[in-house]
């Protein structure tokens, strides 16, 4: 089960209290932002307190690096995303968040049955990583074949965050996760931009994307339906979701 859903599944509404305790004092260290989160879910009674404030710290957008790196086996780590269990992870790679599963959720449905999937990265020890996890996880089912007719569906979780708020992020992230899997450019949109241009060569089909919180808005404007950029790009913007955090994190695009 995925990190959002075992928060909203099994502890409900009484991970608040924890999160508050995370979130009050910024700079204190991850082990001090972990015991506060844990003595405030066993005041409510909820099972498994200290794997529980391990996602609450996570799901509050704190100190994601330390929370795998330090938390757990020193500078690589295991770590459960969606239905797989113990995926191995290291720096430099931006390491997997509850709202990547929920990007995976939104689409998985429909393709989770027949499906053949093309991974890309820039990074050559994301490439290599990402083969071992597959070995280990697809066995047989990897490599081998190439895919000549495009694809059905095309989904990123691309370099995102504009780079007034790279100098905000905390210690633990821009020490450990590489900016190249973090920066999208002034306002965080160049890698979204060269996918959006890109797009009609890749797929006759949807997009999906996950962005900073600033961008749903700003993509559905851009790429409206029937708008100018719209008709130019071949590419409009069919609808926008929330994580749950309610947050806009989410894009849909479709090849026109």
């Amino acid at each position: 089960m995925s990190t959002a859903r075992k928060l909203s599944s099994n502890v409900g509404n009484d991970t608040s209290d924890a999160a508050a305790a995370v979130q009050a004092a910024p700079d204190i260290t991850i082990q001090t932002a972990l015991n506060d989160a844990v003595k405030a879910l066993e005041r409510k009674l909820v099972p498994e307190p200290e794997e529980t404030g391990k996602m609450v710290i996570v799901s509050c957008g704190k100190y994601y690096g330390a929370i795998y790196f330090k938390l757990y086996a020193g500078k690589s780590a295991n770590w459960d995303f969606h239905d797989l269990v113990r995926l191995k992870i290291k720096e430099p790679m931006l390491c997997p968040r509850p709202e990547t599963e929920e990007l995976v959720e939104l689409f998985w449905k429909k393709y989770r049955d027949q499906v053949q999937v093309l991974a890309l990265d820039v990074l050559p020890e994301a490439v290599e990583l990402s083969n071992d996890n597959a070995k280990r996880f697809l066995a047989n089912h990897v490599g081998g074949r190439s895919i000549q007719d495009g694809f059905d569906v095309v989904v990123s979780n691309p370099p995102y965050i504009p780079t007034k708020d790279m100098t905000t992020l905390s210690e633990d992230v821009s020490r450990y996760e590489s900016d190249k899997a973090l920066c999208g450019g002034d306002d965080g949109l160049d890698i979204i931009r060269h996918i959006v241009k890109r797009l009609p060569e890749w797929t006759t089909g949807n997009c999906w994307l996950e962005v900073d919180d600033s961008h749903p808005s700003l993509i559905a404007d851009w790429l409206s339906p029937g708008s100018l950029e719209s008709a130019r790009f071949g590419v409009e913007c069919v609808s926008t979701y929330k994580d749950f955090c309610g947050r806009d994190r989410f894009v849909k695009l479709r090849v026109l």
